[in-house]
Order: structure tokens, then sequence, then C-alpha cells
């Protein structure tokens, strides 16, 4: 929930009006990362207003939240609820693909998902007992528009979870923020749905 600013006291009254002044906010334009956030010293002097000294942390760290959601942007986050329906699944030996992690193979389509993306599936509470006894394994495969899920044996109802697609640049990965092209490669692709339960043995 959004902070309500209209609930809160002791802002300073308009000489003119004798009422609240106008509210004032931070400039969030700044997408840059701060290197550090300044500690206010018990000697400052108390100023408030754009440049006064009580304002700069609180402005470092917008310019610093400011730089993230830009960054998230940037690599593609994707996230919606999806739908697996039980009937989707089909052999895996008539699937035109190269892996066989599974007897069977669902083929999820969605035109927010690229070649360039890494999944990442979270089953609802309701579904998890279902992903459990389907034996389902890894997300092996995004072609543009499509994930690949495998399972060993055909789910007894529909599964709902909560789909993240993450584009990611390699080179971002390893530090270099100005390259903003999406690269994959296949030590990208990890044990998705077990990763996240593997204390419930998935």
């Amino acid at each position: 929930m959004a902070v309500n600013e209209q609930d809160y006291t002791g802002f300073a009254l308009d000489p003119a009006t004798g009422k609240r002044h106008t509210l004032q906010h931070l400039p969030e334009d700044i997408t840059e990362w701060e290197p550090q956030v300044y500690m206010l010293e018990e000697d400052d002097k108390v100023l408030a207003g754009i440049q006064g000294v009580v304002n700069l942390p609180l402005q470092e760290l917008t310019n610093r939240t400011a730089y993230l959601k830009a960054e998230i942007a940037k690599r593609g986050a994707v996230t919606k609820t999806i739908t697996l329906a039980a009937s989707g699944w089909t052999s895996a030996a008539d699937a035109d693909v190269e892996s066989r992690l599974g007897s069977y193979v669902y083929t999820y389509e969605d035109a927010d998902i690229a070649a360039t993306m890494i999944p990442q599936i979270i089953p609802t509470p309701q579904s998890l007992s279902t992903v459990q006894t389907s034996g389902i394994n890894d997300i092996v495969q995004t072609l543009d528009g499509k994930l690949l899920l495998w399972a060993d044996q055909v789910p007894s109802e529909d599964i709902t979870a909560q789909l993240t697609l993450f584009a990611v640049a390699s080179s971002i990965a390893a530090g270099d923020s100005s390259d903003t092209s999406a690269t994959l490669n296949e030590n990208d692709i990890s044990d998705v749905i077990s990763g996240v339960y593997e204390d419930d043995g998935v």
C-alpha cells in the first residue's frame, strides 16, 4: 500500500493561507547508481529543501531506486499467473524436441516468451501436490513464444503457477552494465521447480 501523505502531521504552513503548503517530492529522473549514501552527522544543520542536507541521503536512495527500476525494465522481467491444463500434456515420443527428460512434455505458448529469457515457475500451494505426484522436471528450453516442461506422468489436475521471465544479458551479469544485449547459454537453465521446493522432494 502506498503511503498516504495526508495522514502525516508537522508540515510547514503557507504563511499566506495558514494552511499546509503544497507537498513537494524529490526528483526521480536521475537513474544512476549512487556508490554511497550520506550519513547525517550530529552537528549538521537541519536544512531541508531540494539542496538541504537532510534530503541528501534521501535523494541518493531515490537515485538508487530509480536505477534499479530501470535495470529491471531493461532486462524485460515479466510476471504472470498461468494455468497448465492437464489435457495439454503429450507423449514425449511424439514431441518434436531433442531432450527426453520425461515421458510427457507440455508446451506452454505465450507471446511474451523469447528465446533469450530464463523462466522461473512457482506452483501455487493448491497445485504443489499435483506437481510432486507427476514428477515434473526442469524447464529445459525456451523458444520464441514457447516454454517446454517435462513430467514423468500426466498430472491428474490443472496446474496453476506464477511464471516470471527474465531476459538476461551475460555481460551485465559479469558487471558490464553498458551492454544490454540479451544472451543465453545452456548453463543459464536451472532446475526451477525442484530448486524452489527441494525440501519437499519435488
